[in-house]
């Protein structure tokens, strides 16, 4: 007869495996959070910091006309900014989905990896009845 298992020593591993990398993805995701709130404040501030500008309406003299393409030319950049930036959320958004799903991918993983452990278990008892109930007949199917 063969020593039996302890069927819950797989489990445990599949659930550690499943807890590390749930783990893992939610240090991502709070990694990530930090990383767009950090930059999302620095725009903030560059927004704040330009709307004076943008806003100043006075009279063109050649100066201003000077400093106007200036002031143009810094519009342009910060529209390509945050147009980048709105990429870059909707970037962030999608891979927290994307990791989500993973989640529940090892969770799925895990489940499986235990429903075939207890499987296993099952047609090892089952086996064992067929001896016990039928023993001339079994033993020369668990020869074959």
């Amino acid at each position: 007869m063969e020593p039996t298992r302890d069927p819950s020593a797989g489990e445990r591993k599949s659930t550690d495996s499943n807890g590390s990398s749930s783990s893992v993805i939610d240090n991502a995701l709070g990694q990530l959070d930090v990383r767009l709130e950090a930059v999302t404040a620095s725009i903030s501030s560059i927004t704040d910091s330009l709307e004076p500008m943008f806003s100043n309406t006075q009279t063109p003299t050649q100066e201003l006309r000077h400093d106007s393409e200036q002031v143009a030319m810094l519009a342009r950049k910060y529209g390509d900014l945050m147009a980048e930036w709105e990429a870059v959320l909707g970037d962030g958004k999608a891979l927290r989905e994307e990791l989500k799903e993973d989640k529940w991918l090892a969770v799925f993983r895990t489940v499986s990896e235990q429903a075939d452990g207890m499987m296993s278990s099952l047609d090892k008892a089952v086996k064992l009845c067929q001896v016990q109930l039928f023993p001339p007949f079994t033993r020369t199917l668990l020869i074959s």
